[in-house]
Order: structure tokens, then sequence, then C-alpha cells
């Protein structure tokens, strides 16, 4: 129903079948089905247009990347089903294709879980109930099942990726994990811009550590 989904998931079905990243195709389809039909979004997404001549998207690419094996796997399975006689289109829209982009997003959150649980566990000693504390407390219940085409349980994952890495390379700061730190960084960036302020935490204890 919101724009913000529309964009994410364009990025998927876009680099999967067309193999750019010209949106035009990909919001027409929401808009004519009715499924993205909020104020201005037929001026914003099909009448605005880059430098270049492409649809705008104001999303970011990560979560699309993260997604891309759930994809790939129900577009897979579309084609084994289509040439078994099954009817389901292999368009990118249909059901299995969004199912799939429903699971990720269910999977990254439940690691992002298993993530902060075994953080909670190295530093409070109990690791189950504050992940539970997490799931229930926060929107990211709500992100994992009832929007999950949104970025924000892939940034859960990324987020707690970037968080355990930085407490094991602490202790040394080595090249390596710094190297895995910052690849870490780019990935949880990638899912959400916002997420950039993460690397604070580690900026600052790197250099109190020097």
């Amino acid at each position: 129903y919101s724009s913000d989904e529309v964009q994410y998931f364009a990025y998927l079905r876009s680099l999967w079948f067309d193999h750019d990243v010209s949106f035009v195709n990909e919001y027409r389809y929401f808009y004519e089905h009715g499924v993205a039909r909020t104020p201005g979004f037929e001026a914003t997404f099909l009448e605005l247009s880059t430098p270049s001549g492409l649809r705008v998207n104001f999303g970011t690419i990560g979560s699309a990347l993260m997604k891309t094996p759930f994809y790939g796997a129900a577009d897979v399975a579309v084609r084994v089903i289509r040439a078994s006689g099954g009817n389901i289109a292999a368009d990118g829209f249909s059901q299995p294709y969004i199912m799939a982009v429903a699971y990720a997003s269910a999977f990254y959150g439940f690691l992002a879980l298993v993530l902060s649980a075994g953080l909670a566990r190295q530093i409070t000693g109990y690791g189950v109930a504050p992940a539970l504390i997490v799931w229930a407390g926060t929107p990211l219940l709500f992100y994992m099942y009832a929007a999950p085409p949104y970025s924000h349980a892939c940034s859960a994952f990324a987020v707690a990726l970037f968080v355990t890495i930085w407490i094991h390379v602490r202790r040394e700061w080595s090249g390596r994990g710094m190297a895995a730190l910052g690849a870490s960084a780019a990935l949880m960036t990638m899912v959400r811009e916002q997420d950039i302020f993460f690397a604070l935490g580690p900026a600052v204890d790197l250099v109190w550590t020097l």
C-alpha cells in the first residue's frame, strides 16, 4: 500500500528480470493494480524522472540484494511449476514472488534476534529473554510479518551483524577484523542509509583505544 514498499521491491524485480534500474514498469504495475494509489504516487513515480531519464527511487538497494536468493528460488520454483503444467505467472509479481520477499524479511528478522541473543548473553549473561523482549517490544515483529516488503527486518539483521563483528574485532583491531567491520558497515548502510550512524560507536571506540 505504501510507496516505500514499492520502491524497495522495484529494485529486486527490475534487477532480476530486466537487468537494469528502470522502474517504470514496476511502478505502473502496482499503480494500475490499485496497490500504490496514495496521493502523489503517479506524480512522483510515474511522471518525474532523473536527469538520465529513469524514474526516481528514494529507497536503497541493500534489502533487495539480501532478498535476491529468496526471490531467485521463487522464480526457479515458478518455472518448474509452469513446466509441469501449472498456471502461475513468471513475471516477478505473482504470489510466489511476493511470498519470497515476505519470508526473507521473517528470516532476516529471526537471524537478527539470534545475533541479539548472543550479544545480550555476552554482556548480561542472559540471551533468550532479552531477544524476546526486543522481538515483541519493538517494531521488528511488525516488519517481519505485517509489512515485510520494507527494509526494516533486513536492517535489524545488518545492524546486529555489525555490532556482533564490532564486539569481536575490538579485542585486537586486526586488519582482517576491521575489513570485516567495514564490509558489514557498507551492508547496513546499503540497507538503510540512516544505519551509518551506528558506525560512530566503533569509530569512537577505535580512537579511544589508539
